[in-house]
């Protein structure tokens, strides 16, 4: 085990896309409402959604940066090629040493949002972000490889069968 940062393993995703653009293509939308309402990104046609987004690849885990008093991650269970987030979102990728259960699970843990929320900027509650370039740079355990495959063969089933169980409820 070692001390390190989040930028050890797990990298800030920047893809902008303008849905928009592909007006009859149907996206993936993981926004703040869908969230909220059972974390279940809404499919939508690019002409329905009116601003940029950032594009989600298949492994990323979504940090919201907004208001983070409100703990928003989100671990996208089967993100499609036309899946796309809010910019409110932080995509974060997780590196080749590591996987986005153990990014999923440190982000979700206590001590990690209370870290988040340090980086605060803005006066209002309803308006207050971190800075991307903070939440790279916040300090993380980072566990061995050996330690970490055995960790991730244990919790991927787990996670799995809860995005299962959040499909069928739905």
């Amino acid at each position: 085990w070692r001390q390190g940062t989040v930028s050890d393993f797990a990298q800030i995703h920047r893809g902008s896309v303008n849905p928009g653009g592909s007006g009859d293509t149907l996206f993936e939308h993981y926004s703040l409402p869908a969230f909220d309402a059972g974390q279940m990104p809404v499919r939508e046609l690019g002409a329905e959604i009116k601003s940029n987004k950032t594009s989600v690849p298949r492994d990323a885990v979504l940090l919201s940066k907004l208001n983070p008093h409100i703990p928003r991650v989100w671990l996208p269970f089967d993100a499609g090629p036309h899946a796309v987030c809010s910019t409110e979102f932080l995509v974060l990728v997780p590196t080749a040493e590591a996987s986005k259960e153990f990014a999923y699970c440190l982000f979700v843990a206590v001590p990690f949002q209370e870290r988040l929320r340090q980086l605060v900027t803005g006066t209002s509650n309803s308006h207050q972000r971190v800075k991307p370039d903070g939440v790279a740079t916040l300090s993380a355990v980072v566990p061995p490889g050996r330690v970490l495959d055995a960790f991730t063969s244990v919790v991927r089933p787990v996670l799995e069968r809860v995005g299962s169980n959040r499909l069928q409820a739905q």
